[in-house]
C-alpha cells in the first residue's frame, strides 16, 4: 500500500517510487553536509536510539540515565509485568512513587520561596537593576572616549581591558625589546 489513504490506516506512508532493493531500509539515510562529506544515519527502534555509521560523531549528552535528567523513568515490559503480578512490588512501587513526588513538591516550594524573597520588594530589585545599568553605561562612555582619543574607524570595535591583555602586551613588548622572540599564547621561559 502506498497510498494515502494507505498511511493514515497504518501509520507510516512508502513513497511510490520506493523500491526497498534500489533504497535499502527506511532506518538508514543518508545526507551530504555543506563541506562535501556524506553523513549515513540508522535508526534503532528497538532501543528508541539512532547510530551514526558514517561521517560524523554522535553528541553524547552528559546526563546518561532519567534519575539524574530529574525526569520520570518509563518502565519496560518487564517491570510492567511484574506490577501487575506483584501486589507487594505494586504497593512499593506506589510508596516509592509518592514519596519522590513529596520530595518533588518541597523542591518546588523552596524554589518558590526563594523567589517571592528576591522579588519581595520591587523597588529594591528595580534599584539593583538600575545600578547596574548605569554601571554598563559608564563602561560604554569610557571606551567611546577612548575609541574617539585614539582616532579609531567606527568599524573598529573597542573591548575593555583585562589584566591579562595588559599582562601579554608587556611581556611582547619586552620581548620585542630584548629580541626575545615571545608571541602572545607562549610561556615566557
Amino acid at each position: 500500500m502506498s497510498s494515502l489513504a494507505a498511511a493514515r490506516a497504518d501509520n507510516f506512508y512508502y513513497a511510490p517510487d520506493f523500491d526497498p532493493d534500489k533504497h535499502g531500509t527506511l532506518n538508514k539515510f543518508s545526507m551530504r553536509h555543506h563541506c562535501g562529506c556524506i553523513i549515513t544515519i540508522q535508526s534503532d527502534p528497538k532501543h528508541c536510539d539512532y547510530i551514526v555509521v558514517e561521517g560524523a560523531k554522535k553528541k553524547v549528552e552528559g546526563v546518561q540515565s532519567a534519575a539524574e535528567a530529574g525526569v520520570i523513568e518509563l518502565t519496560d515490559d518487564a517491570e510492567k509485568e511484574r506490577l501487575l503480578k506483584d501486589p507487594i512490588y505494586r504497593v512499593e512501587a506506589g510508596e516509592a512513587s509518592r514519596k519522590r513526588a513529596r520530595s518533588a513538591a518541597e523542591e518546588v516550594a523552596d524554589l518558590l520561596e526563594d523567589a517571592q524573597a528576591k522579588h519581595a520588594d520591587p523597588y529594591a530589585v528595580n534599584r539593583v537593576l538600575r545600578a547596574k545599568l548605569r554601571a554598563v553605561k559608564q563602561e560604554e562612555a569610557a571606551l567611546d572616549a577612548e575609541h574617539k582619543a585614539l582616532n579609531l574607524a567606527e568599524e573598529v570595535r573597542l573591548l575593555p581591558s583585562s589584566e591579562a591583555d595588559a599582562t601579554a602586551a608587556s611581556l611582547a613588548f619586552f620581548a620585542h625589546a630584548t629580541g626575545c622572540g615571545y608571541t602572545a599564547g607562549t610561556s615566557a621561559h
